[in-house]
């Protein structure tokens, strides 16, 4: 049976932004209420990599900051395709763009902007200025919009169509 993410939710809110008791007969069966699916479960390799314990990917630890059109570590689709399949890390060379699911394995639903929705022991690039800089590639392309790939945004913790494949974003090996 394949895993499905717990959020990390401990908190009920009503529709104005207060927090109320999960118990709640107004705003009733919340998230946070049931503390459904599989806890976030990773551990630091030590040599620049993170173990899902969930399902059991590696990923790079820390995307890059460098690399790309302006050498800021942002990169469109293609370049980050193929820093993926050149990438040399922690003794593998066999690293991967991941497929927009795995991607989206990562996302925290209990943080948020303006801390990243992605588990603490992922390096974030220092403060973002803009929303884009928040978004991650996937390998995956919308059928609909081939000029367009899905990706994710850990600012809000969102799957988009919205990158275009010539547009830039960021990048993480699994």
């Amino acid at each position: 049976q394949a895993a499905v993410f717990a959020t990390g939710q401990m908190k009920c809110y009503d529709d104005e932004l207060n927090e109320i008791g999960c118990n709640s007969e107004d705003y009733p069966g919340q998230d946070a209420l049931f503390h459904t699916g599989v806890l976030h479960s990773y551990i630091d390799n030590g040599d620049g990599t993170v173990k899902d314990n969930a399902t059991g990917l590696v990923w790079q630890k820390t995307p890059p900051t460098t690399g790309g059109w302006a050498n800021d570590g942002l990169m469109s689709w293609q370049e980050a395709l193929k820093y993926c399949k050149n990438l040399e890390l922690a003794g593998y060379n066999d690293w991967r763009l991941p497929n927009v699911n795995e991607l989206h394995s990562l996302v925290r639903y209990d943080r948020a902007s303006p801390t990243p929705a992605i588990d603490t022991l992922f390096d974030f690039p220092a403060r973002f200025a803009s929303p884009q800089d928040w978004k991650y590639w996937s390998s995956s392309s919308v059928v609909g919009l081939r000029s367009s790939a899905w990706g994710v945004s850990f600012y809000y913790g969102g799957i988009s169509n919205g990158f275009g494949k010539h547009e830039f974003s960021r990048v993480r090996a699994v």
